[in-house]
């Protein structure tokens, strides 16, 4: 090999086409400067143009070393995600400054490349776009944009940007006092494709940017895993966002006699299966899961066979859009914190603060909004055109636009009353003054819980729930108790129960003796036959519940009834009351038998329209209230005072 001058050897790799062995470069260098050094006598005395020489052999050295280990990261598949955005991003302002934005375009846009492996590709590197420069970074920088792309292509969850609160229910998903996590979501927020990726990054490589939590990165629990919602929604939505998100190659799907892909292997190590919800429960039994994805409408009873999988522990992930029907009610008790304090843990049967391991995230579809919607923690907001969601919100009935864009929990398509609003309706619990008029509605059951519900009637003849009851009770005598205590601080001035009160299977202990003569023989307490009306004393509650405003809101006739925030389960079932078809085949409806043991008694009370009055020939006695606190006077009225004031 003949000796070249360090200006030759440095013009060289100045203008190299092809990767240089740094390492060779160098050996060759170093005699060059040797020589040049003896001949001029001493290192010291070199001339300016060897002395750069030398400092361009030390900068070189360095440069060659971590020129070689970028080379041998990209030539692997294991570059971190992160670093190789880092990559690009040089690569991207690099372009920019050469002003040759086209030509990474046309790499990552070409779509004829075909490989199975990078091997493949770095063998088509050095023929191809050879109207890229071809300085020697350059030959690095196309493998790093080849990597770029394939990744795009084939490992897509790596890419995946969450809206804000997506980014916040992934960060509590993580939290490992979580064993269940809901996201209601408008249409558009993307909360298919945040559960595709949090699988993605619980099975394969994981993405630090957004799930960097040890959950995703070290998943604890067993690596076997299902999905489940409606066979519809499971074949339109589930498997292709799988076969979008998921990487190439990484696992493989099965129907194993289902008419869809029912089954999910991956090469590290997970088994998962996809199950409809009109599959039968016990279909759900008898495995132990580590990770339970359930879409849409889950029915209760699938949720509760699915948390008894995770029994050794696992994570309970849950989507929808709208929760349909009576199914609302039901799941809405494991989330809602302000109005369903507690709920029975299926697996323990402990009863348990809401917010001890559940938690829901509602998002409203302009939070996906790329104009308007709210910034994520990197400062991006959502992927959505605004006009696309104003198409959106008028296509459509107002309620369906509702249900669809705010992604809350209650679907209003079939509720009964319609009208009813939190906002407007639900108050402050007050003192009752001291000649208060009350009314109380019973309606007795035999395996459910007993209703009780006390109204209220001020002197405008408004009317309020002041008090509930909905528990089962010991006897005749429990039940007459807890109304004596629960009556303390009201004026009664009728009772009105359902007619199967006078049932003698209501509460009976006594063979031809009901709840409502044992009550009022035995303990004095006197209730009336209500009416078997149901319509009619829904709409005395639809009435009651009517007002009117004006288009920014403001009240221009107030509703006649309220209901104190202390009353949850009332809230609750107005809330959630609904028609329901009367058969599955059947176009007629009828009133839901769920949510109604709190309805009932105050509908018979509402159908007979009361009016307060201010009662004479009256006996008075001194109480302490229990129920809202301090002592006051109390009027109770004569059994034959009753009729009169209603």
């Amino acid at each position: 090999m003949s000796e070249k001058t360090p200006q030759q050897l440095l013009q060289e790799i100045g203008s190299a086409t092809a990767d240089v062995d740094l390492d060779t470069f160098i050996e060759e260098l170093q005699p060059a400067i040797k020589k040049t050094l003896i001949l001029r006598g001493l290192a010291d005395k070199a001339t300016a143009q060897e002395q750069k020489v030398m400092m361009d052999l030390v900068g070189l050295s360095k440069q060659g070393r971590e020129e070689r280990e970028r080379k041998q990261e990209v030539r692997g598949t294991d570059m971190s995600f992160t670093k190789l955005q880092t990559e690009v991003e040089r690569i991207r302002m690099q372009i920019d400054n050469r002003d040759a934005k086209k030509r990474v375009e046309d790499i990552l846009e070409k779509e004829t490349i075909d490989v199975n492996n990078l091997s493949e590709l770095f063998k088509l590197i050095d023929t191809a776009y050879e109207y890229l420069p071809t300085d020697n970074d350059s030959i690095v920088d196309r493998k790093l944009l080849q990597e770029y792309t394939r990744r795009y292509k084939e490992e897509k969850y790596r890419f995946y940007v969450p809206n804000n609160p997506c980014e916040h229910f992934i960060r509590r998903f993580a939290d490992p006092r979580i064993h269940m996590g809901m996201i209601t979501a408008g249409n558009g927020v993307g909360k298919t494709a945040m559960a595709c990726c949090i699988l993605c990054n619980i099975m394969f490589e994981n993405d630090p940017i957004y799930f960097g939590y040890k959950l995703y990165k070290e998943f604890p629990f067993k690596k076997k895993f299902r999905i489940a919602s409606k066979e519809k929604t499971i074949k339109t939505e589930i498997i292709p966002a799988i076969k979008e998100w998921f990487p190439k190659g990484r696992y493989e799907m099965k129907k194993l006699g289902k008419t869809y892909e029912s089954y999910i292997e991956t090469d590290t190590g997970w088994i998962g299966d996809i199950m409809t919800t009109d599959q039968n429960v016990d279909q759900y039994e008898s495995t132990t899961l580590g990770l339970f994805w359930g879409d849409e409408e889950i029915p209760l009873p699938i949720l509760d066979a699915s948390v008894y999988r995770t029994r050794s522990g696992g994570k309970i992930l849950l989507t929808s859009t709208i929760i349909d029907d009576e199914r609302s009610a039901e799941l809405a008790e494991r989330f809602t914190k302000d109005k369903y304090r507690y709920y029975h843990n299926p697996i323990t049967g402990k009863k348990e603060k809401v917010e001890n391991n559940n938690f829901l995230v509602e998002a409203v579809t302009e939070s996906a909004c790329a104009e308007h919607g709210e910034p994520n923690s990197k400062g991006i907001r959502g992927h959505l055109q605004h006009k696309d969601i104003v198409n959106m919100a008028l296509s459509g009935s107002k309620e369906a636009a509702e249900q669809r864009l705010t992604g809350k929990m209650i679907n209003q398509s079939n509720k009964i009353f319609k009208k009813f609003n939190e906002k407007v309706h639900v108050i402050k619990p007050f003192a009752l003054p001291q000649h208060n008029s009350v009314m109380c509605g019973f309606d007795p059951h035999d395996k459910k819980p007993d209703g009780l519900i006390w109204l209220y009637i001020d002197d405008q003849n408004r009317y309020f729930v002041v008090g509930e009851l909905l528990e089962p009770f010991d006897g005749t005598a429990a039940l007459a108790h807890t109304i004596r205590e629960r009556e303390k601080g009201m004026r009664i001035v009728d009772r009105i129960a359902d007619p199967s009160a006078w049932d003698t299977n209501k509460h009976s202990e006594e063979e031809n003796r009901s709840v409502a003569t044992k009550l009022s023989r035995e303990h004095g307490i006197h209730f009336r036959k209500g009416t078997r009306l149901r319509a009619e004393a829904d709409k005395s509650i639809i009435d009651a519940l009517n007002y009117t405003e004006d288009n920014d809101g403001n009240i221009l006739s107030s509703p006649q009834l309220y209901i104190f925030s202390s009353c949850t389960k009332t809230i609750q079932q107005i809330k959630n009351y609904r028609w329901v078809k009367k058969s599955r085949n059947s176009d007629e409806y009828t009133h839901s038998k769920k949510n109604d043991d709190l309805i009932e008694p105050l509908g018979r009370l509402l159908i007979r329209k009361p009016r307060h009055k201010r009662l004479s020939n009256v006996k008075s006695e001194q109480f302490t209230d229990t129920l809202l606190g301090g002592t006051q006077q109390t009027i109770v009225p004569q059994k034959r005072s009753f009729a009169r004031y209603l």
